[in-house]
């Protein structure tokens, strides 16, 4: 009897303690609590994320994205301006109108374990309404996230089987040079707003985005030590071209994904001035290089 006692003194002691600490975490796991519910530390899967008080299900299908200029990709340039998105799907037959969510960027080496090493730079000020950075130094959740700071309403559907649940424009810079593949791990908590954790459902990226490192952007200067200058940078509808030092040069423009937008010559005549017309182009980083006789190089402005 005396056992039994104890077995349910302890299960009501956890049974409170989720619905008192977990069932508050609107305002951010990792914030309040100190918990990464992405998986990014191998929390998740040891039953410390938010699948220990919250149910856990395969059915809220989630992803993760690293984005330049509202476009995907599988590589990044150190030190650049990219954004962050995750995304959740309701498949399930319950209501699910709330939600919460945690990102978190990882290097490669040590991912998923208690070792994994926060890398690039998130910050706390261009965020989405209803979004918080809290870095680990912060939380001591084991890495730096971002999280919402209040329940946030499904971003389309009412709560049913199909509704959505999608966070974007959150500012990540790559990390340095040499750094090597990053992880992206996400998690995403569809909630039924019951003030409780009972009949949420939560799930986290079953297999991280992998993100790996382009070639560096500092290209060997060319012989004639051409100078390059774009201005203004940013720039709205124009980019100003500028090349000294040089005879004559191919111009092009290159979305971050390394697709061509748009080339054009110089020569002396031209007095080594180009002019782009950009008003055409999403908001975002983008490359211009320019190759001459005697080799090339590679310059970054941004479209506001």
């Amino acid at each position: 009897m005396k056992k039994k006692i104890i077995f349910y003194t302890m299960s009501t002691v956890f049974a409170a303690v989720c619905y008192i600490t977990l069932s508050s975490r609107a305002g951010g796991g990792a914030a309040l609590v100190g918990v990464d519910g992405t998986n990014a530390t191998g929390q998740a899967a040891m039953g410390g994320g938010c699948n220990d008080c919250h149910g856990s299900s395969g059915s809220i299908a989630v992803s993760v994205e690293l984005d330049s200029a509202g476009v995907p990709v599988t590589k990044y340039y150190p030190g650049l301006s990219y954004t962050l998105k995750i995304s959740g799907t309701n498949s399930t037959s319950h209501t699910l109108p709330k939600f919460g969510f945690q990102v978190a960027v990882v290097k490669s080496a040590g991912a998923g374990t208690s070792a994994a090493t926060s890398v690039g730079t998130m910050s706390s000020s261009g965020l989405p309404s209803g979004v918080q950075y809290t870095p680990n130094s912060a939380s001591t959740c084991g890495v730096d996230v971002y999280e919402q700071n209040r329940a946030l309403t499904a971003t389309t559907g009412t709560g049913g089987s199909g509704t959505t649940y999608v966070v974007t424009g959150m500012p990540f810079t790559a990390p340095a040079s040499g750094t090597g593949a990053i992880k992206i791990y996400g998690l995403v908590n569809a909630v039924n707003g019951n003030g409780s954790s009972s009949g949420d459902y939560s799930n986290y990226t079953s297999t991280p985005l992998t993100i790996n490192e382009a070639y560096p952007l500092a290209i060997s200067a060319i012989s004639k030590q051409a100078d390059i200058k774009c201005y203004p940078n940013p720039a709205f509808d124009f980019i100003n071209v500028e090349l000294n030092n040089a005879d004559a040069a191919r111009i092009t423009v290159y979305a971050i994904t390394g697709a061509l937008l748009m080339e054009q010559n110089i020569d002396n005549s031209a007095a080594g001035l180009a002019c782009f017309n950009i008003s055409n182009l999403m908001p975002g980083m983008y490359l211009i290089k320019v190759a001459t006789i005697d080799g090339e190089k590679t310059a970054t402005f941004v479209k506001n």
